[in-house]
Formats: C-alpha cells, sequence, structure tokens
C-alpha cells in the first residue's frame, strides 16, 4: 500500500528577528492512504537552539482528526517533546482522544440449537454487536545522528482503551537527508532538500509491517539562499 503525506512548515519569525535562536511554528498536514482512509493534523510548536553546546529543545501540541478505513471520523489533540545533544535525540508524545471515541460497524446473529433434558429442543440466538475504537496512548524514540545526513531512531509505543486489545510494540526507523547548501543549488533546480526514511515495528495485534518512503523539500522563500544545515537544521525539521 502506499501513502501521501503533504506537509507545510511556517515559522512565525523572520530570519532576522534579534533573537532567532527561539522559533514559534505551525505544521499542516495531510497524510493520504491508499484507498478511503486519510488523517489531517494541525502542530503549533515552540524550539529553542544554543548553537555554541549544541543544544536543542521543543514542545509541541496539535488537533489531528482522522477517516478509516470503515468511514469513521475520530479526533484528538496531541502533546510532545524533543530534546537534542550534539549528535542524541530524545522525543515524545502522549495522545488524547476528544468527542466520540467509539462508533457502531455493525451486529452479526448466530443461531444454535440446545437440546433439554426432555428430548426437546430450542433455538438460541446470539448477538454480537461491533465496533470501531480511537485509542490513547504515548510514544517515545531515541535517537543518533551518524552523520550530518543518516540519523537513526530506536523507540516503542502503547495505546489502549476499553474493550480494544493493547498495541505494544517497538519501532525502528533511519533517516538520510541529503540538503545542498550554496547559493542557488537545487535538487533538479526544484527541491532545496530530499529525503529517504525507513522504517520497522511490530505488535501483537497488527503484526509486523515496515515502510519506504522518500521526502522532497520546496522553499517559498522568493530569495535563492542557502538551506539550513548541520545541527541547525533540526530547527525546521518536520515534527515527528
Amino acid at each position: 500500500k502506499g501513502a501521501g503525506v503533504y506537509d507545510f512548515f511556517l515559522p512565525l519569525l523572520a530570519g532576522g528577528q534579534a533573537n532567532n535562536n527561539q522559533l514559534p511554528f505551525v505544521d499542516l498536514r495531510i497524510f493520504d492512504r491508499t484507498g478511503s482512509s486519510f488523517e489531517g493534523n494541525v502542530h503549533l510548536g515552540y524550539r529553542q537552539v544554543n548553537l555554541k553546546e549544541k543544544k536543542l529543545y521543543g514542545i509541541y501540541t496539535s488537533f489531528d482528526r482522522r477517516k478509516t478505513d470503515k468511514g469513521n471520523y475520530f479526533n484528538q489533540v496531541m502533546l510532545g517533546g524533543e530534546y537534542w545533544q550534539d549528535k542524541w535525540f530524545i522525543g515524545g508524545n502522549i495522545y488524547k482522544p476528544i468527542g466520540r471515541t467509539k462508533r457502531y460497524l455493525g451486529e452479526s446473529r448466530i443461531d444454535s440449537r440446545v437440546d433439554n433434558r426432555i428430548g426437546k429442543g430450542i433455538i438460541v440466538t446470539n448477538t454480537n454487536k461491533y465496533y470501531e475504537h480511537s485509542q490513547a496512548g504515548i510514544d517515545a524514540e531515541l535517537g543518533h545522528a551518524f552523520t550530518d545526513n543518516l540519523t537513526g531512531y530506536a523507540g516503542g509505543y502503547y495505546f489502549t482503551a476499553d474493550d480494544t486489545p493493547t498495541v505494544l510494540g517497538p519501532k525502528l526507523r533511519f533517516t538520510y537527508d541529503y540538503l545542498p547548501t550554496g547559493k542557488n543549488k537545487k535538487v533538479l533546480k526544484i527541491f532545496d532538500g530530499l529525503s529517504f526514511e525507513t522504517g520497522i515495528q511490530h505488535d501483537k495485534p497488527r503484526g509486523t509491517s515496515g515502510y519506504i518512503g522518500i521526502k522532497l523539500k520546496v522553499g517559498l522563500s522568493p530569495h535563492e539562499t542557502a538551506n539550513v544545515s548541520g545541527f541547525e537544521r533540526h530547527m525546521i525539521e518536520l515534527v515527528r
């Protein structure tokens, strides 16, 4: 199966601000999977960097709305944080469903014959009703930048709700970012950056799943300026 992610990252302070080691931002995202499901996220965040000590911390929150492949809509809010110390990263998110958290899917009827003690039989009908639930949970990752381009992340996730199996498991992913530097340098004269990502995860309800993806970055600045590179590039990375 395939999916497309469309993300608009908007800094709320211009680069010429006197205190440009701080960055409030808005991150708008649409995640469109093959089929009928999709998800939209609206993030509001803040990051601060100390380039001399190579430290960065960020906090963010979001409102998420998802349409499942069953055609149901669910909403949630998320609160997350991140911290970089030179080549090491740690971050995590808390997810809380809001509004209606359970949607009716349908029911099935099963008739069974039961014999009584005097040899006569009766028919018993059992009705099973089925629902789709949204789950609250958390996830977290520990990352290490092997180079300015290659970073690995290892972590896990935990989601649960009443009358549903718990979704708990590990995840592992790697990202490779190519950011051409220097004036007037772009990939194919269009893109400001090119990234590759691959990951794998496992939990009991869904089994093992993996993915391979490519990300193309297009800047909207009218000026032909160099990309943000080195440690400072984490200031404009997308929210995980």
